[in-house]
């Protein structure tokens, strides 16, 4: 289970991610998922995220890389 910090850390990053997309500014949206899937596995590498965690985190990330697959600047 996600706690404290890490889970904040986490939703901020998602919920920026979900701003730019429904303000359709996909170059911000693309930058910000960049960001968040290096923070996952960071979060992953150093600790702060257990192997479950981690695991249950692919799938977002890889629905976000599914969104933005086709885009093209």
């Amino acid at each position: 289970m996600i706690l404290g910090k890490v889970k904040k850390k986490l939703e901020a990053k998602e919920k920026e991610i979900y701003q730019y997309l429904s303000n359709n500014y996909k170059d911000e949206a693309l930058r910000t998922f960049y960001e968040y899937e290096q923070l996952v596995v960071e979060l992953h590498n150093d600790g702060s995220i257990s192997d479950k965690d981690y695991n249950k985190l692919i799938p977002k990330v890889e629905d976000y890389r599914r969104k933005f697959k086709n885009y093209r600047h």
